[in-house]
C-alpha cells in the first residue's frame, strides 16, 4: 500500500525533474512584452507591414519561427511570431481558454507594441482567434488569414486527454504524472498524424515539442480545446460580418481540421474572401507549402495598398 501511495509522489517528481530539464535545453528564443500584468514571448524578425503569426494546438511559436515561412516573409515583413497564453513562455491568465480573450490580449500587445494594421494568421486553432480578432477589432487589422483553422463546431467527441487535463483536480494530477511519460510516447504518432497525408519535413524535428508536455502548458491546452467547440457555436453566427480582406487556405488532405466542416461554410460567410485550395496538401501547410502562405500574405498586403 506504502509502495502504490509513494507512485504518484514519484512520477510527480519525474515529472518536475524533466520540466526543468526540457527549458534548459529549449530557453525563450525572443522577447518579453508585459501586457495586463502577465508576460507574453514573441520572436521578431524583419522590416515593413506586419505580419503576426498565431499558432495553433499542441505547440508554441516554433512551430512558425523554425518552419521555412517565418524566414521567407521575414524578407518582406516584419513578422511577429507569439506564444499564445499559457504556451511556451507566455504567462496563462484567467479566463484565456476563450479565443476572444486571446484576440483582445493580443490586441493589448500589438498596441503596446504600437503596431498598426496587421495582418494576422492563424493556424488551425487560432483559426478562432484571428476570427474573433477581426469580429473585435475590424479597423485595426489590415487582412485575414486562416490557414486550415477551426472555424465552425464539429460533431466527434472530445478527446478524452482534453476532458481529464481540463477537469479541475484530475487535470492537475494528470498533468504531475502520467502526461510527461506518455506523452513523450505519443508525440512523433501524433506529428506524424497532423502532417498526413504527408511526410514529416526533416527539420520539423528541431522544433521543442516537448514543451508542451509541461504541466502549465499540457492544461492550458486542454482547457483551450475542450472551450473551443461551444465558442465557435456561438462565433460562426457572426462571420458574415467580418469585411477584412480574408485569405482561406485549405489542404484537401487535412485529417485534423475538416474543410468541409470549417474552412468551406467559412468562405461561404465571409462575402469577398478568397478561397485557396491545396490538393494533397495536410494540416501544417506553412511548414509543407510555405510559398502558399507567404504569396497569400503578398496579396493581401498589395490588395490593402491598392484600396
Amino acid at each position: 500500500m506504502e509502495m502504490l501511495l509513494a507512485i504518484p509522489a514519484i512520477m510527480a517528481g519525474y515529472t518536475y525533474v524533466e520540466t526543468q530539464k526540457i527549458e534548459r535545453n529549449h530557453p525563450p528564443q525572443g522577447q518579453f512584452l508585459t501586457v495586463a500584468g502577465k508576460k507574453v514571448h514573441y520572436v521578431e524578425k524583419g522590416i515593413g507591414q506586419t505580419v503576426v503569426l498565431m499558432h495553433g494546438a499542441n505547440s508554441t511559436l516554433a512551430d512558425f519561427t523554425m518552419s521555412p515561412t517565418f524566414e521567407a516573409l521575414a524578407e518582406s515583413f516584419r513578422v511577429i511570431a507569439i506564444d499564445r497564453p499559457g504556451y511556451g513562455y507566455s504567462e496563462r491568465f484567467v479566463g484565456a481558454d476563450s479565443p476572444a480573450e486571446q484576440a483582445r490580449h493580443i490586441h493589448a500587445f500589438l498596441k503596446e507594441k504600437g503596431v498598426e494594421q496587421p495582418i494576422m494568421v492563424g493556424y488551425s486553432w487560432s483559426g478562432a482567434l484571428v476570427t474573433s480578432y477581426a469580429l473585435q477589432f475590424p479597423s485595426d487589422i489590415g487582412g485575414l488569414i486562416v490557414i486550415n483553422g477551426a472555424t465552425h463546431p464539429w460533431p466527434t467527441p472530445d478527446d478524452w486527454k482534453d476532458v481529464m487535463g481540463s477537469t479541475p483536480i484530475l487535470g492537475d494530477a494528470a498533468a504531475w504524472t502520467v502526461t510527461m511519460p506518455l506523452g513523450k510516447a505519443l508525440i512523433g504518432p501524433g506529428v506524424e498524424r497532423v502532417f498526413s497525408p504527408q511526410p514529416v519535413p526533416v527539420w520539423y524535428k528541431r522544433i521543442p515539442m516537448e514543451l508542451i508536455l509541461r504541466p502549465g502548458q499540457f492544461r492550458a491546452n486542454s482547457e483551450d480545446l475542450i472551450g473551443l467547440k461551444p465558442f465557435l457555436k456561438r462565433q460562426q453566427a457572426e462571420y458574415e460580418n467580418i469585411t477584412t480582406p480574408t485569405v482561406i487556405v485549405v489542404g484537401e488532405g487535412d485529417v485534423v481540421v475538416s474543410p468541409r466542416i470549417h474552412a468551406q461554410p467559412l468562405h461561404k460567410a465571409i462575402k469577398g474572401s478568397r478561397f485557396i485550395r491545396v490538393p494533397g496538401a495536410g494540416h501544417p501547410m506553412h511548414h509543407t507549402h510555405p510559398d502558399v502562405i507567404v504569396q497569400a500574405v503578398k496579396d493581401l498586403a498589395y490588395y490593402e495598398k491598392s484600396e
